[in-house]
């Protein structure tokens, strides 16, 4: 069924769906699944574009991001953008000669000024009142670690306390690059300026710790319902609610089921991906410190930014191929939980005055709570030299594959 359209004088209805996929909130899971879904969403008239195109064979679409990324996305080089500008091209191509709805899906959008994104929709052929806005969000109990993680895994050196504390620091101060990408509430109403808060809808990524509808939960979900477009561009007013009571999310949904509700999308199985390499993968405390003192070393030697790239990849690919190896997951020191719960009620009274302000929850507000991964008190911080046992076993494990092959 769709949620929603648009008419235009000539009847038409394209229309385009904008992923804004938080950064370690599942995207990439999700983007596999679209990829794997490609053809049988093109059946049901829904384009995902970039089908047998790099990188990866059209995962997602943020390369095409970088061409008309602000200057705030400073990792977008020169070059970055130049690549960025051929994919935006041919991305734009794709579009215009699709009739119908299409979805654009891109981490990097999290971290786009509310000065540019008229600037990006332009560039993708599409008025505000023909877009609607998915936001999938995590809460920041499981997202602190995964996010210093990525860091690491990217060249950062910095410890996790002093990560964490940095973090806390820019909460209370201005724009940062972080709270920009992860601060739900400034994050929607960025957007909901542009396109108009009716029109931007947030996926929660169900609670590691209960169901959505676990006892003592305080739901606050809305389905998309069918509505017609009307009144003018950013006004927040074209997609009305009917009266009545608004219906929970069904409980026991997974990320899968709600994404595929919010964005509009037919009921497509999609199987999760099969290869590690499809899924960010998640590294145990010691190897993350294994990785941030290479990048310590490599920081030392000056060794270029393009060979560092290569050596970390080697050593990611390493683990990730291999069954051998694995150890304790990061956890995060208790101390935390009340600032993290903190944070998170901040955020949830924000969004609840959005919701009411025309905001669509697919989930509950409720998966938002902090549940990370807790250190045990009292025990030691991971070990490089664990790590180091780990790795070679994982060089033992792909040795043996060489020789068996």
């Amino acid at each position: 069924m769709l949620w929603w359209r648009r008419r235009t004088g000539q009847g038409g209805n394209r229309r385009l769906t904008l992923h804004i996929g938080t950064p370690k909130s599942g995207t990439t899971h999700l983007q596999a699944r679209l990829r794997a879904a490609r053809a049988e969403l093109r059946g049901a008239g829904v384009l995902y574009p970039g089908a047998d195109h790099p990188p990866r064979d059209g995962l997602n679409q943020q390369g095409a991001m970088y061409a008309v990324a602000p200057p705030e996305v400073h990792w977008a080089t020169p070059v970055v953008r130049a690549n960025g500008a051929r994919q935006l091209e041919r991305l734009r191509t794709e579009l215009d000669r699709h009739p119908g709805h299409a979805l654009v899906s891109a981490e990097v959008l999290a971290s786009f000024t509310r000065e540019a994104i008229p600037i990006l929709l332009d560039a993708l052929g599409y008025p505000p009142d023909s877009v609607r806005v998915v936001i999938t969000s995590r809460d920041v109990g499981r997202l602190l670690t995964s996010a210093w993680q990525e860091n690491v895994k990217n060249g950062a050196t910095q410890a996790m306390a002093d990560y964490l504390a940095s973090i806390a620091v820019q909460r209370s101060g201005g724009e940062s690059p972080f709270w920009r990408a992860y601060g739900l509430p400034r994050l929607v109403e960025r957007w909901a300026a542009v396109v108009g808060m009716a029109n931007v809808v947030l996926v929660t990524v169900p609670s590691s710790t209960a169901s959505p509808t676990a006892p003592g939960s305080r739901p606050r979900t809305t389905d998309l319902i069918p509505a017609q477009a009307s009144g003018r561009p950013g006004s927040g007013s074209r997609l009305a609610r009917p009266p009545g009571p608004r219906r929970p999310a069904p409980g026991g949904e997974d990320l899968w089921s709600r994404y595929t509700r919010a964005c509009g999308l037919p009921s497509i199985a999609a199987p999760p991906p099969a290869r590690r390499q499809e899924q960010n993968l998640s590294l145990s405390g010691s190897q993350v410190e294994l990785l941030r003192q290479v990048n310590l070393i490599l920081d030392q030697e000056q060794v270029p930014h393009p060979e560092r790239q290569v050596l970390r990849s080697h050593l990611l690919q390493a683990w990730m191929g291999s069954a051998a190896g694995g150890g304790a997951p990061l956890g995060l020191d208790p101390e935390w939980l009340p600032t993290l719960r903190l944070w998170a009620s901040d955020d949830r009274a924000a969004l609840d005055i959005q919701h009411e302000q025309g905001l669509h929850l697919v989930g509950t507000l409720d998966d938002l709570d902090p549940s990370p991964v807790l250190a045990v008190p009292g025990s030691p911080p991971p070990r490089v030299t664990d790590a180091a046992a780990d790795l070679l076993a994982v060089l033992r494990d792909l040795r043996r594959q060489v020789v068996s092959s």
